[in-house]
C-alpha cells in the first residue's frame, strides 16, 4: 500500500482501534514517514513546515525489485528521487572498463537532480540492489518548487556549493588521484563537516576508530605517547591532509592522538561508508594499506 494510501486508512480506521497511538505503533508510522526521511535529507533539512508539509505531498511513492534499472545512463532526466527503503547502486558505464559501481546509497540518500537543475542526459545508471522503495518528485513539481520556494533555492544551491567544495578538497589527495569526478561527488555526498577549536584532541590514542578525517581547513598535531608516558609529536597536517586510516585498515585501537593547533574543520567519513568505499574501489585500498602501514611504523619507532 503506497504511503499516501497508508495515511488515510491510519487516520479513518486504526484511529478507532483502542491503544493504536500508542508507543510502538507512533515508532512504526515515525519510521515511515516520508517527512522523517526528509528531515534527514541535507537539501531539505532547513525548509520551514510549511513548505515541507506541500513538498511531501509532492512526492510519490515508487516501488521496484532488486536488479532494476530506475533511471539509464544517457537518458533525459524527468525525476528526482529520495531512497525510503532499500540500496541502489550507482553505475558508470564506459567503452573502456564497461560498468562500474560508483557508489550504493541507502535510505535518505538522493540522486536525479543535476540532470534536472542543469537539463542535462543521466550521466549514470541507478540500478536497485535490494528491493527499494523510492520518494520521487516529477520535473515538472521540481520546477515549480525550484522557482516558488526560495528557501528551497538557496538549499540546492548551498548544497551543490558545499558539494563542490569537497570534491575541489579531495581531488588533490593523492589518494583519490585515479577516482572520476562522478565517484568524487558520490563519496563528497557522505562525509560530515565538523569544527574543533584550538586545543580540541579530535582522536584519542588507545580509543576504537570509528571515522575518517580530512582536513578541510586549519592544522592538527599528530603525538604518541610512549611506553614510559612522555607524550612525543610525530608530525603535524595541513590542509587537504587525512587521518584516522590505520585503525580502520589494519583494525587496531587508535595508534595516536590528534589535536587542533588551531581551529581546523574536517570532512568526516563514518567507518561503515569509509569500508564501502574500500571494498569498491581496490586502488584506493591498495593506496590506503601503504600509507597506513608506514605510518603505523613510524609510530611504533616513536613509542620505543
Amino acid at each position: 500500500m503506497y504511503w499516501e494510501d497508508r495515511e488515510v486508512v491510519n487516520h479513518y480506521f486504526t484511529r478507532l482501534v483502542k491503544d493504536a497511538h500508542g508507543i510502538a505503533y507512533e515508532k512504526r508510522y515515525l519510521k515511515d514517514d516520508p517527512e522523517e526521511i526528509l528531515k534527514q535529507n541535507e537539501l531539505f533539512k532547513n525548509l520551514p513546515h510549511e513548505e515541507l508539509q506541500y513538498l511531501v505531498n509532492r512526492f510519490r511513492a515508487e516501488r521496484y525489485s532488486d536488479n532494476y534499472d530506475v533511471i539509464k545512463q544517457g537518458d533525459i532526466g524527468d525525476k528526482f528521487y529520495v531512497v525510503k527503503t532499500g540500496t541502489v547502486d550507482v553505475i558508470h558505464n564506459d567503452s573502456v572498463q564497461g560498468e562500474k559501481v560508483l557508489a550504493t546509497l541507502k535510505r535518505g540518500d538522493y540522486f536525479g537532480e543535476i540532470a534536472l537543475l542543469k537539463d542535462v542526459p543521466r550521466t549514470a545508471t541507478v540500478r536497485s540492489s535490494l528491493p527499494v522503495t523510492l520518494l520521487s518528485l516529477s520535473k515538472s513539481d521540481f520546477n515549480h518548487l525550484v522557482k516558488k520556494y526560495f528557501s528551497l533555492i538557496k538549499n540546492i544551491h548551498k548544497g551543490i556549493g558545499a558539494r563542490k567544495e569537497r570534491i575541489d578538497i579531495i581531488s588533490v589527495i593523492p589518494l583519490f588521484a585515479e577516482f572520476s569526478y562522478q565517484q568524487l561527488a558520490l563519496i563528497s555526498l557522505r562525509m560530515k563537516e565538523a569544527e574543533f577549536d584550538k586545543g580540541a584532541c579530535i582522536v584519542s590514542q588507545g580509543e576504537v576508530g570509528d571515522k575518517f578525517y580530512i582536513i578541510q581547513e586549519g592544522e592538527v598535531d599528530v603525538a604518541v605517547q610512549d611506553e614510559t608516558g612522555e607524550i612525543k609529536n610525530i608530525s603535524t597536517l595541513h590542509d587537504g591532509d587525512y587521518f584516522g586510516e590505520i585503525a580502520l585498515i589494519l583494525k587496531v585501537a587508535r595508534t595516536a592522538s590528534v589535536t587542533a593547533r588551531k581551529k581546523t574543520k574536517v570532512f568526516q567519513l563514518e567507518k561503515d561508508d569509509f569500508d564501502e568505499m574500500i571494498k569498491k574501489h581496490l586502488f584506493a585500498n591498495k593506496n590506503l594499506e601503504q600509507v597506513a602501514t608506514r605510518r603505523l611504523y613510524n609510530v611504533n619507532k616513536q613509542k620505543t
